[in-house]
């Protein structure tokens, strides 16, 4: 069950649209309305924690708010299925297998049959063969209890046959998304190749790939194609052929111009394409190659409201990073003004790792145009924020720390020393804490010790260097904008202990 922490989120990341489609439910129930009242304060009360609970515990003394929490939860969520009902195909087949279920049920079998060939249907049209599989079992328990009356054996044959090669495609889908899956994996913990070894176990991979794509019988369809296409750019990737992963992206990306039909009801399966694509191009430093992909994600401006609100500040994401990487700064807050009168109204109705993204993108374009308040402010958002500093998941964990050592970086410059020496300390508990004190961070840690101490560790710069070319701690050194802060900070620690010599 959500906390209030949570549900407050949830009820911030509402559309318009949907917040008016949960009013419309609430209105067809009697009785009392208490959960409409907190529904309304969680609406109106932008800011959580402390203050969010202060007005909480005047409407809803003592235990009270938790029964009116547990049903605003039942019916928002009761509303948010209403709402998405038929607008995802996915949707649409669990609503035609929920009829067919209800029609046999009230013994109205021919008409529970035909919505079962709908469902197979539209599921094979739109390759979602794990609802074709589950209507034909379907069909075939309901042929059991009419005791095959519909049926005689040569169709009972051929419907179970259909049913054992549609289940042969999903298992030859499921391997290769599972060797899709240790590739990834193996990219993202131990980087690029660097030894015959592993040169030789990532060639197995390969092979084991191209020996499911060469027995598939649906080697064309557009989800053999994806993972292929996703397969051969995380190699490229691995084995640092920039140009072989440049071409594999191309081609994904003309794959989903092909096939838009499969995937125009859901329109997030594509903008994290862009996303994704966009990222591994700043990774690799290909900030020209990332012109076309913005320019798409750009484009995505007729999506639902949600969708189109997330694909916009990704493309601000995006243009942030590629600026300040190549040193634009005047540009970067150019672009961040066109956005500051929205910013606030807006963000809450992003996803929570977009919002703190957003934040700590902005916040390291203001750390680079030497305005430290300004960056401190947005950097304070995030260490605030009730679900980040929860620290409640994996990629929450990430957005935190990365805050929280982008807090380290702007206090260094201010110079707030006796800060630093504690903030220095409360970072490094935390993070051993939460065993997550990977290579960028144990190099930050081990810098401001000596920073502090009077001793810049000379090796930082070329330690920064060589972090840039290992993809675990390179998304977080580009994020941070490290290496230009390296180099900054320690010529400045340079001057500083040539003067303290001097005098």
């Amino acid at each position: 069950m959500f906390s209030i922490d949570q549900l407050h989120t949830l009820v911030q990341t509402l559309t318009k649209s949907e917040k008016r489609y949960f009013k419309l439910v609430c209105s067809l129930q009697d009785g009392d309305k208490a959960y409409l009242l907190l529904f309304d304060l969680l609406e109106s009360q932008l800011e959580g924690g402390g203050a969010l609970y202060e007005v909480l515990e005047k409407k809803f003394p003592g235990s009270s708010i938790e029964p009116v929490r547990k049903h605003l939860y039942r019916v928002l969520m009761k509303a948010l299925r209403l709402y998405e009902c038929e607008k995802t195909t996915e949707n649409k087949l669990a609503s035609l297998m929920q009829d067919a279920r209800i029609l046999f049920a009230k013994g109205l079998s021919e008409l529970g049959f035909d919505q079962i060939e709908k469902t197979k249907r539209l599921a094979m049209r739109n390759e979602k063969h794990l609802y074709y599989l589950m209507a034909a079992r379907l069909e075939l328990q309901q042929l059991v209890r009419i005791q095959f009356s519909a049926v005689d054996e040569t169709l009972l044959l051929r419907k179970q046959q259909q049913w054992q090669t549609i289940m042969q495609r999903e298992q030859t889908s499921h391997q290769h998304s599972a060797l899709y899956e240790i590739l990834l994996c193996r990219y993202w913990k131990n980087g690029l190749v660097r030894n015959l070894g592993e040169q030789t176990r990532l060639n197995d991979l390969l092979l084991e790939e191209h020996q499911i794509v060469s027995r598939s019988q649906q080697k064309n369809s557009f989800e053999a194609q994806r993972l292929h296409l996703h397969f051969q750019s995380v190699y490229f990737l691995m084995t640092n052929d920039s140009e072989g992963s440049l071409k594999a992206f191309y081609d994904l990306h003309n794959l989903f111009q092909r096939h838009q039909d499969l995937w125009t009801d859901t329109p997030i399966y594509y903008i994290h394409l862009l996303d994704g694509i966009l990222t591994d191009l700043r990774g690799l430093q290909r900030y020209t190659d990332m012109d076309y992909f913005l320019d798409q994600l750009a484009a995505l401006t007729i999506l639902p409201e949600g969708v189109s609100l997330q694909a916009r500040y990704l493309t601000l994401l995006h243009r942030l990073a590629r600026l300040n990487d190549t040193g634009q700064t005047e540009d970067a807050l150019l672009l961040i003004q066109s956005i500051t009168t929205v910013l606030e109204r807006e963000l809450p109705g992003l996803p929570a790792n977009v919002q703190a993204l957003v934040r700590l993108s902005i916040a390291r374009t203001y750390r680079d145009a030497g305005k430290p308040t300004m960056a401190l402010k947005q950097v304070n958002a995030v260490l605030n924020d009730k679900m980040t500093a929860g620290r409640t998941t994996v990629q929450s964990q990430l957005w935190y720390n990365q805050a929280r050592l982008l807090n380290l970086m702007v206090h260094t410059d201010l110079g707030n020393l006796d800060y630093l020496r504690y903030e220095l300390r409360s970072v490094e508990r935390k993070l051993k804490a939460d065993k997550k004190l990977y290579r960028v961070e144990r190099a930050m840690l081990a810098y401001l010790k000596g920073y502090l101490n009077g001793k810049p560790d000379d090796s930082f710069i070329p330690t920064v260097q060589q972090l840039v070319d290992e993809p675990t701690e390179r998304q977080l050194v580009l994020a941070l904008g490290l290496t230009r802060w390296a180099a900054e900070n320690c010529r400045k620690a340079g001057i500083e202990t040539l003067s303290q010599a001097a005098s």
